[in-house]
């Protein structure tokens, strides 16, 4: 069942950003749109990411809460890029040991996570930028993230399985080059959900 839970978040996530972009300005509860991160469902929160650095640009995200009873832990996963998938792609997920709350978390205290920007997807010399958090490989362990949770609303109970929540926030990173792929200098991102 777990692993339903988390293929039914993929396909949210991926429906929410395969349309095309109308406004580009995220929408809340009760309005409707299309474009990546647009989601009429209860459980994916529209969001919006800035880049500024060695990357800048803005873009639609829908952003994804949920609760793991088996694990105990809760993570808020985001994804969005430009519309077109070829100028970029974020990949942003963070995980903690508790019941998701209202509140704040660190990167000291997030059990794992892992923010990343890609520049052209498939291309021979994608640039990537990546900020993680590997508790089973802290030579992994590399740039900043946060996460501020302001609202969450249980949408599906789980069951004894976990829950999924519709969630208002922000996440924030500071996102080093990786090397070996020409990028260079780090990426501040902000995601507001």
């Amino acid at each position: 069942m777990r692993l339903s839970i988390c293929v039914a978040l993929v396909a949210l996530l991926s429906v929410a950003c395969s349309s095309s972009s109308t406004d580009g300005q995220p929408q809340r509860e009760g309005t409707s749109r299309s474009g990546p991160g647009a989601s009429d469902s209860k459980t994916a929160s529209p969001c919006r990411i800035t880049l500024e650095g060695a990357q800048t640009g803005q873009f639609e995200c829908a952003a994804e809460a949920f609760f793991s009873i088996a694990d105990n832990t809760s993570s808020v996963l985001v994804v969005g890029g430009p519309s077109n998938g070829q100028d970029g792609y974020a990949s942003f997920g963070i995980t903690v040991p508790v019941e998701l709350r209202t509140g704040s978390i660190s990167y000291a205290t997030a059990a794992k996570g892992s923010m990343q920007w890609q520049t052209q997807i498939g291309a021979p010399d994608t640039k990537s930028w990546l900020a993680s958090k590997d508790p089973e490989d802290h030579a992994r362990d590399r740039g900043d993230f946060a996460l501020d949770v302001a609202s969450i609303e249980v949408t599906v109970a789980g069951g004894n399985e976990g829950r999924i929540y519709l969630a208002h926030g922000t996440m924030k990173g500071t996102l080093p080059f990786v090397v070996g792929g020409g990028a260079s200098g780090t990426v501040a991102v902000t995601v507001v959900f």
